[in-house]
């Protein structure tokens, strides 16, 4: 995985430089982060510089110049997946700013780490390796212009190339090249995922776990993949570009031949004109997109059957039988259901937060979908309405009949309600909103009259489903809900002064109009292509953009990378536990058949409860059992000794990991870190000491 960044000048034009630049808006949270950061406990000594005042230097540094992430492999150590990766940032003239706000922490890291801290020595560079059992955690330092932080045990071996000329590197690999190279235009920032390689360690991380569930699913990855559509995939790339001051990002799902399997039958074509006029002009938010549930509903249907056979097919048997037993058989409920949907939130239908979600489906058999609404309200009524607390009203509206759900008696936030008009058919979380959808379908104004829409669409292009938002729509909206809760959240938020100048709450938002020069429309459309699914999106502030922050590859790889050193340790750790809990289990038994006592040794235990060898294997051992449980027996030893007292642990896990199970008289399992373990072993041969002094 590779995600490098390149800025340019072009980037002081748009929305987000010159927010940064607004002293108004930006000085308040400044000294709040300054304040923020100068609690930090980071003394270095009396006169010395905290760390924290050094950050914000290196962060801007950051923003400013060069640079790449990449991880470069993926090394497998003791049941875990170590991550082996190197950030390089390109300072040229800022390395001297950048040196000397890097010194003070690195000074604090030197002192922190005494004896685990070694140099390094790389042609004219010393660097700085952190150590763990003799093996390199962390290197880092100058080379040249760069600075370096390789994470991993790689580094003498990677680093020097830093300084080299490879005939071969990732710029001209035929996978990278193959992608990216289908995305046009100068990028700011580039991110490359190897997926077919991913998925490889995915299916080799599941193979090697302990859990019987996800082991099968290795069993019919084959399978599983072919109907996702996901056998075929290669890799994923990106790129951000500046176009009329926007930030456009392609992402490119590539594919080797055409998309295909479930995920590809999931985009479709555009949602037609008539069908967006349903969305009103000042929608917040909205999004469309085409889905034959009954076409889906089959295709998940086969696919389930294809990969677990017969346990398939009883699953989606009961799901029908089911469905038929209340009359509302599944075919008669997608069926009549067009494919093309709606879905939008907007302040002239009641649109604040989610108040006004509004979903329209086009509707291809109104007279049967209206009996099936009519056997659901049925249902509803009959299965629900506990002591009658529950009632389906209606009203009629403009020849269309809405209907709703009152519960009636309670605190109730919601009446949800749908109705239908024009072979559409609304739902809403309330009659009113319903009543207004119905009224906006008459209207000679939506969304397709709204110009800001109409450029978000022209950017990002002609694609299957899409989603737009309107920024200052929803600061409309949100802004004055906005100002009472954050003065309401005033202590817990700022305190109450900073130097001169009071920092009250509300003082920390700007103006609503000049938050409104700070925000735009964004938008991003799907569509498949010969070459893969294509992803485009469109954002004018990415600092105050939710897409940012919850739509970025960068970001998902961030989020991924933790979990990869941890999967198998977690599973193994799950194994280890259930394993001591049946031997816990097999002791009450054995205890019950014998007068209280406990078994002498685990030999009697497994031959007089019948328990399997393999619940005396520690998932961290080396499979052959001898010595990966400890049993801390002593003659006479009871069920009826203190529940505290430990009688075994994880002994194979406590010497290999940092921490392990372990078994109480009771039966219950505890996991303790080292020192915990430590503390519980002394413990326990303490009781057994005086126990064996009262003759015991």
């Amino acid at each position: 995985m590779y995600t490098g960044w390149s800025p340019n000048a072009a980037l002081q034009e748009t929305q987000a430089a010159r927010m940064l630049a607004d002293e108004r808006l930006m000085q308040p949270w400044r000294i709040l982060i300054q304040r923020a950061l100068l609690s930090m406990p980071d003394e270095l000594g009396a006169g010395e510089a905290r760390l924290s005042e050094h950050l914000p230097h290196l962060l801007a540094d950051v923003a400013q110049c060069e640079g790449c992430f990449a991880l470069l492999d993926l090394k497998p150590d003791h049941g875990e997946v170590i991550p082996q990766a190197v950030l390089i940032l390109n300072l040229g003239a800022r390395r001297a700013d950048f040196e000397e706000h890097f010194k003070p922490i690195h000074a604090k890291l030197k002192e922190r780490l005494g004896d685990r801290l070694h140099m390094m020595k790389l042609e004219n560079s010393w660097l700085w390796m952190k150590t763990t059992r003799e093996k390199p955690d962390y290197t880092w330092g100058f080379i040249g212009d760069s600075f370096v932080f390789y994470f991993g045990d790689g580094a003498e071996k990677f680093l020097p190339t830093l300084s080299a000329k490879p005939e071969f590197s990732l710029k001209n690999a035929p996978g990278f090249v193959d992608c990216l190279s289908k995305l046009p235009g100068e990028s700011l920032l580039t991110t490359y995922v190897d997926l077919k390689k991913s998925m490889s360690l995915v299916q080799l991380l599941i193979k090697t776990s302990n859990d019987d569930g996800l082991r099968l699913l290795t069993q019919n990855w084959l399978k599983i993949s072919s109907e996702l559509g996901l056998d075929n995939v290669q890799s994923l790339g990106e790129k951000t570009t500046l176009r009329d001051s926007q930030f456009i990002t392609q992402s490119l799902l590539r594919t080797e031949g055409p998309p295909h399997g479930l995920m590809a039958s999931l985009i479709g074509p555009p949602v037609d004109e008539a069908m967006l006029k349903s969305i009103p002009e000042d929608a917040a938010m909205a999004m469309a997109f085409r889905v034959d549930l009954l076409k889906v509903y089959t295709q998940i249907k086969s696919a389930s059957i294809a990969v677990g056979g017969e346990d398939g097919e009883k699953t989606f048997g009961m799901i029908e039988d089911t469905a038929a037993g209340f009359g509302v058989p599944v075919k008669n409920l997608l069926a009549p259901l067009g494919d093309q949907w709606v879905l939008y939130e907007a302040a002239s239908t009641g649109g604040i937060l989610l108040t006004g979600l509004t979903l329209v489906v086009d509707v291809k058999d109104v007279d049967t979908l209206g009996r099936t609404l009519t056997l659901v309200k049925q249902l509803l009524l009959t299965q629900f309405n506990v002591d009658e607390r529950v009632t389906v009203g209606s009203y009629e509206m403009n020849g269309a009949t809405i209907q709703y759900i009152d519960a009636g008696r309670g605190f109730n936030f919601l009446n949800p309600a749908w109705g239908v008009a024009d072979k559409k058919l609304i739902v809403a979380l309330y009659p009113q909103v319903v009543e207004d959808a119905i009224r906006q379908l008459k209207l000679p104004r939506s969304v397709l009259d709204h110009s800001p829409f109409v450029e978000a669409k022209a950017r990002i292009g002609e694609g299957g489903p899409w989603v737009y938002l309107s920024a200052p729509e929803l600061v409309r909206g949100v802004y004055p809900l906005l100002l009472p809760f954050v003065s309401a959240m005033h202590d817990s938020i700022v305190g109450e002064t900073s130097g001169n100048l009071h920092i009250a709450s509300a003082t920390l938002l700007p103006s609503m109009q000049r938050l409104l020069t700070y925000v735009g429309t964004e938008a991003f459309a799907v569509k498949l292509t010969p070459d893969g699914i294509l992803r485009t999106r469109s954002v004018a502030n990415p600092l105050l953009s939710p897409m940012t922050w919850v739509d970025s590859v960068p970001l998902w790889v961030a989020i991924a990378l933790p979990t990869l050193g941890t999967a198998k340790s977690t599973a193994d750790r799950a194994r280890g536990e259930s394993n001591l809990k049946g031997i816990g289990d097999g002791m009450v038994l054995y205890a019950a058949e014998h007068q209280g006592k406990l078994p002498p040794d685990f030999a009697t235990l497994i031959k007089t409860q019948n328990l399997k060898p393999e619940l005396f294997k520690s998932p961290f051992g080396d499979g052959k059992a001898e010595g990966d449980y400890s049993y801390l027996y002593a003659k006479g030893m009871s069920n009826a000794m203190p529940a505290d007292i430990a009688i075994a642990y994880d002994t194979a896990e406590f010497e290999k990991g940092d921490g392990a199970w372990v078994l109480y008289v009771d039966g219950h399992v505890d996991w303790l870190e080292k020192e915990g373990v430590t503390l519980a072993l002394a413990k326990s041969a303490k009781w057994r000491e005086e126990q064996h002094g009262k003759g015991k």
